[in-house]
């Protein structure tokens, strides 16, 4: 077997649009999807990798609406699930 295949960690990356208007912009969008990924990671499958693409008009989401968006498209794509 592949040792990718057996990887236990999750992998996320992160990219924000440049139209997006400055840079300040940018890294605070990525602080915000590192702090929901941070407190969503005991809930996301080993192994999994994820890649988030950040359009401009996210800086105006609100960030209850920015997690609730991402556990439902993370959930679509089983990569999220509920710990009970």
């Amino acid at each position: 077997m592949n040792d990718e295949e057996n990887d236990p960690h999750v992998h996320i990356g992160i990219i924000v649009s440049k139209k997006t208007r400055t840079s300040v912009s940018r890294n605070k969008i990525k602080r915000r999807y590192r702090h929901i990924l941070d407190e969503l990671k005991n809930n996301l499958r080993p192994g999994s990798r994820v890649i988030l693409v950040a359009r401009s008009r996210i800086e105006q989401t609100g960030f209850e609406t920015l997690k609730e968006d991402l556990v439902r498209q993370l959930s679509e794509s089983h990569t999220y699930y509920e710990v009970s």
